[in-house]
Order: structure tokens, then sequence, then C-alpha cells
């Protein structure tokens, strides 16, 4: 019924984004309550740095404190679940103990419990504190209700849903003619999960997709100075959410007539890369110590960051043939890993090749009244190979190993969910260059087809962690 209904009104803009803005609220919910606590991909470590934000510890601080009690919590939920009786979390494990915000603090240096808890949050203070604050905002809430670590968690992840769904419905009515792609992408179960976790990538992909919703939106209509204004302002915020250096490129896509000429547009990308160099500095000097504390500490002592940027400046061919090439399916796992993956031991999702087929063919086949040039395409193209090379290069500076002669990483490596901030570059890249219309079935039957593969997801969860 409700598919049929949106059908009939597939020409109806406003009625396909609130469905579209809804079924993310659903999914995205689901999982963020479906999943067992702390079971997303470092969340003990995010979820702490969040805590600590929601107290007015914005700056990152190179000797992290919690209070004994949530320590208590996180450790109750190690890494490697494997659903025993008893752990997942009761109704009375929302209130047990309430916030425990005046327990003793704990110095979190040091802890060896849950796997990479102490080392991960010493990483988590270095990042901007923008990206937290949809979680931050959910356990502020929970700690005035005196909720317990556990409630604090699900608070959050409600928040972030939240804060998602609001800038999916602020991109569709930005830029209403890529409504099929944004919303494939979007719907996506590893999108929705990233949604609901606690981690610095929920920001990350919220801010993307408002950042290609405001670029988009220039090439469709002329915007006032005030809108580029806001842009402007919103570019060094955006690129500060993990280091989203790639999106400072993006804005030679608006059209040049919108600033009165390529000259103006220039100068406004100058302005834009000078306010972001003097933002990460800033931030930079804020956390220097934290970030000294997390070089000296690492993730693992044995790697050393330095020598890793150094080999990767004197052999970067073999570095990257190493760790693209002789892996062998890397590339397969890794599109794999987009569509879906599931917790600490990323637990697959079924019929993932199809939905990434799906993503594409929706790419391929959305038209457009003012479609990219040729060269518009390449540059897209440029960024998003550029981006996932640099994903490469960081993650093996701060995770990198040699042994036997090959470079490799020493924990998990890259993983699909980097590229979803960026893949919008790339998707772009192969929108057809003939002027159309859309077809008026393609955004709905997407929607349609993405809700219930997230239900499908949504299912499989279930049965991964509580059959």
């Amino acid at each position: 019924m409700g598919i049929a209904f949106l059908l009939t009104q597939a020409g109806n803009r406003e009625v396909f984004t609130a469905a579209a803005v809804l079924a993310a609220g659903v999914l995205g919910l689901g999982f963020a309550f479906l999943m067992p606590p702390f079971q997303f991909n470092d969340e003990h470590a995010h979820f702490a740095r969040a805590y600590q934000i929601s107290r007015g510890d914005f700056a990152g601080r190179p000797d992290p404190r919690l209070p004994s009690a949530l320590v208590a919590s996180l450790q109750r939920y190690p890494t490697d679940y494997v659903a025993p009786p008893g752990r997942h979390a009761h109704r009375a494990d929302l209130f047990d103990g309430g916030s425990g915000d005046d327990t003793p603090p704990v110095l979190v240096r040091g802890l060896s419990l849950p796997r990479f808890f102490s080392s991960g949050i010493l990483a988590c203070q270095v990042y901007w504190p923008v990206v937290y604050l949809p979680a931050a905002t959910g356990i502020r809430v929970a700690r005035r209700l005196n909720l317990s670590p556990v409630g604090m968690l699900y608070a959050a992840r409600a928040a972030n849903v939240l804060f998602f769904m609001a800038a999916l419905f602020a991109a569709l009515r930005l830029a209403p003619t890529y409504r099929a792609l944004i919303t494939c992408l979007a719907l996506m179960p590893m999108t929705v999960l990233q949604s609901a976790a606690i981690s610095a990538d929920q920001v990350t992909i919220l801010f993307a997709l408002l950042g290609f919703g405001f670029l988009l939106h220039t090439r469709e209509r002329p915007v006032s100075r005030g809108y580029l204004l806001a842009f402007l302002l919103f570019v060094p915020v955006w690129t500060l959410c993990k280091n989203s250096f790639w999106a400072l490129p993006l804005l030679f896509l608006i059209p040049g007539d919108r600033f009165g000429g390529k000259a103006k547009r220039a100068a406004y990308v100058a302005a834009a890369s000078l306010l972001t160099i003097a933002a990460v500095l800033a931030w930079g000097a804020v956390v220097h110590d934290a970030a000294a504390a997390m070089s000296a500490g690492g993730i693992n002592s044995a790697i050393d960051a330095a020598a890793n940027v150094r080999a990767l400046a004197a052999h970067p061919l073999k570095v990257f043939h190493d760790l693209l090439i002789a892996p062998g399916r890397e590339a397969l796992r890794l599109a794999l890993q987009f569509v879906g993956a599931v917790g600490w031991n990323f637990y697959r999702i079924p019929l993932r090749p199809l939905y990434l087929a799906l993503l594409l063919a929706v790419a391929v086949l959305e038209r457009n009244p003012k479609p990219l040039s040729l060269g518009e395409r390449v540059f897209l193209f440029s960024v998003a190979v550029g981006a996932l090379a640099g994903t490469y290069a960081v993650i093996f500076a701060v995770d990198g190993t040699f042994r036997n002669g090959h470079y490799s990483y020493w924990s998990a490596g890259v993983q699909g969910r980097y590229a979803i901030p960026y893949c919008l570059a790339g998707l772009l890249a192969m929108q057809p260059r003939r002027a159309g219309a859309a077809s008026p079935l393609l955004a709905p039957t997407v929607l349609s087809v993405s809700t219930v593969y997230g239900l499908l997801a949504l299912g499989s969860v279930a049965r991964h962690f509580y059959l």
C-alpha cells in the first residue's frame, strides 16, 4: 500500500522527501536499538569521547579520565562479542546505578579491556569535536535523566539518527534532481548503520550529504551572496571532519557565473582554503599535547608512524602495490564492506553485490536537466580516487607494518565505510552526459527497494545477535 502510494505520488518531491527521511529514521533506529551495547566498531572509545564533550570537555587531553562507573560499564561489553546469555542489554541496564558521574575518575591510559579501549580513547582526543556533537547531545539528555551508561549509549545512538534524518532532508531539498542517487546511498545498510553508530564517521557522512547538497544546488539555480557565504563558512567545518580535505577542490564545480566570473570563483576557493588551513592549525594547537601522547603511545607500540610516512614517500608504488594488489581480492572486500559489514567481526549482510549493482545502476540511469560536462566528470572521478588513495596512505601511516619484505596493516586496515563520504564524487562522475528528465519511477523504485533491503539487513542483524 505504501509503495503503491509512493509510485502514484512520484512527481511530488515533498512526499518523496518525507518518505525517504521516514525510511532512514525507521531503519536507523532499528539498527540503533538492535545492535548490542558497544558493538559498532570502536564504539567504546567514541562513546567515551562523546561523554567528555557532553560535559563541556571539548579540547582533547593527553591524559583523559573517566568516572569509574562509566569505565566499569564499558568493560562489561568486550569487543569480541559472541552473544552469550545475559550479555544483551535489558531494561534494568538503562537505569541501574544511574549515570555514575560522581564516581572517582580513572586514568584511561593503561586500561587493557576492552581491546583497543585505552589507545582508542587517546586517538579520539584529536578528532574535531563537531563529529561528536549529536552523540554528546543524546548523552547529555540521558545524564539529566540519570540514565546509566548503557542508557546514555542508546540515547546517543537515537540522537545520531535524528541528526542524520535532518541532514538527509536538507540534502534532498537542496538537490532534488539527484534524489534517487542520494536516497540509494543514504539508505544503504552501511550508511544507515553509521547513522546510528557512535563514531566520527556519522557526522562525517552527515556533513558530506549536506556538502554535496549545497554544491549541487548551485548547479541547479542561481544562489545569493548569503548562500555562498554560508557555504564558505560551512566548508572548514566539513573539511575538519576526519580530515576531509578532498572537499576543497569540489568548490571549483560551482559555476563561475554564480560569482560573476571564474576569477572571483578562484578567489572564493582561495578564501575557503585559507579559512580551512587556519581552522586546522588552530585545532592542531589545541590538541597538540593529546596528539603527541597519541603518537607516543600509538595503537601498537611496535608501529612507527614516522617511519611509515618515510616509507610511503620513498616507495609509494611498492606500498600501494602491497596494500592493494598483493592481498588479492582487496577491491572486492572493500566494495562489499562498503555496502554493509556489521560489528567488530564484520558480519556480512546478505545480497551485498546486488545492492552495489543497484547503486551503480542508479548513478548511470538518473538523468539531470543540467548534466555534468566530461571535464567535470573526470575531475570528480579524480577527487574520489585521490580521496581513496589518501585514506590508504593515512591508515598505513598509523597502522602499517613491514614484514617479510611486504607492507601491510597491523589491524583491520582500510574499511569500506571510510569511502562513504567521498563516494558521491565517483558516483556523480558516472552520471549520463545527455540532458533529460529523470524517469518518474526511478526515485520511488529506489526508495522502495532500498527500504525493503534495509529491513532484510535488520532481520539479518537480529538473527546474528539474538537467535
